[in-house]
């Protein structure tokens, strides 16, 4: 990760309404010196937040949209499901001396031309590897990119924007 961040405050936040932090992480070796502001004045983050609906972005491509409440109580897409319960939940009777975490293959045995996730999915299937998912509607004003919701209606545009009604 970078040494440095940016922040961006929704106008509202700024006028004394009482707001929610949003964080966006993108991925290793994203910093500055890379991809310079590319991130908070193109990817639309900014536009969101605004709007309180946060985007999960996995290997820059968006896997799950929606509210803010929802991504983070009911993660639909894998990917959501590992980073919402990666996080640590505080217990002051244990002091955190830092764990060690198995260290990520540096290629993953089988390449996937699907889905980036695929290789560390563990609900991975055949067409996962064949091909990238759409964005399906899992719930109003939700969108996630897994074939788990195969049967559910393929948000049509190309803005992720367009799943917030």
């Amino acid at each position: 990760m970078d040494e440095h961040g940016h922040v961006y405050v929704p106008k509202a936040c700024s006028e004394g309404t009482s707001c929610k932090l949003h964080v966006a992480l993108e991925g290793c070796l994203q910093d500055e010196n890379k991809i310079g502001d590319q991130f908070y004045t193109h990817a639309g983050y900014n536009e969101w937040a605004e709007a309180n609906n946060i985007i999960i972005l996995y290997r820059g491509s968006v896997v799950e949209a929606g509210s803010v409440e929802r991504v983070v109580q009911d993660p639909q897409h894998p990917y959501t499901q590992l980073l919402i319960s990666s996080i640590p939940v505080p217990d002051r009777k244990r002091r955190w001396v830092g764990e060690d975490l198995p260290e990520a293959d540096a290629a993953p045995a089988r390449h996937s031309i699907g889905c980036k996730f695929a290789p560390r999915c563990k609900s991975a299937m055949d067409i996962c590897w064949q091909q990238p998912p759409p964005l399906y509607h899992t719930n109003p004003d939700r969108v996630a990119a897994c074939f788990l919701y195969k049967d559910s209606a393929v948000l049509e545009s190309t803005d992720v924007a367009q799943a917030f009604g």
